[in-house]
């Protein structure tokens, strides 16, 4: 995808976008840039109602339009050779809804992007946002994106599923909040079963 250079964006953060959770489930949303995209998608982008379930793209599917998530959460989900569902990433109130690789190269999307419940979403076209990305912060928010993608991969060969758990849990404490437990066992890897008997013995050795 070409870059191109920033135009005037108002350098105020939108009314909207006060009474939003500050929560950063995605490293790249720590970057000083990412404030006056928000302002973008709100300024500019058309609100769209997702219904709990409803798919926001397929695996497979191409998609010039990028959502900004105004209230809601989307969880990103593959399908294993023996049709299970994966799921490999979540985006929460104050995210970007999008397969960025995807989204990126112009090409479709590895995952499927589904409401988690009710949400609602500012959906930008891709040429506004083109407009609005330097090539340094596209650069940015692709390093910091391959880094999550590289050090969950390492957790995975590295880490006990009890480390995991914790690691997500210190990342990002509100996941308990968001998303029922049989879905934070299949993004560290685990069965529900298992994630039980892990939260058990958490339990038990912080009464001991």
């Amino acid at each position: 995808m070409r870059c191109a250079v920033k135009r005037g964006v108002n350098e105020h953060i939108s009314d909207k976008q006060e009474d939003m959770d500050d929560k950063k489930f995605n490293r790249y949303l720590e970057l000083p840039e990412i404030p006056r995209m928000i302002e973008l998608f709100l300024e500019y982008g058309k609100v769209r109602n997702f219904a709990r379930d409803e798919v926001l793209i397929k695996e497979g599917q191409r998609s010039d339009l990028i959502g900004f998530i105004k209230d809601g959460g989307f969880r990103q989900l593959i399908h294993t050779s023996d049709g299970r569902e994966q799921i490999v990433g979540y985006s929460f109130a104050g995210d970007f809804a999008a397969s960025y690789h995807a989204y990126r190269m112009d090409i479709p999307s590895g995952v499927t992007i589904r409401a988690i419940r009710d949400s609602i979403v500012f959906m930008l076209e891709r040429d506004k946002l083109v407009e609005f990305q330097s090539c340094e912060l596209q650069l940015k928010i692709t390093e910091l994106v391959l880094g999550d993608i590289y050090d969950r991969l390492l957790s995975w060969y590295r880490d006990t599923p009890e480390e995991r758990y914790r690691g997500l849990l210190s990342r990002y404490p509100a996941i308990l909040n968001e998303v029922p437990l049989k879905e934070i066992a299949s993004f560290i890897g685990v069965t529900p079963e298992t994630l039980s008997r892990i939260r058990k013995k958490i339990s038990i050795s912080k009464n001991s």
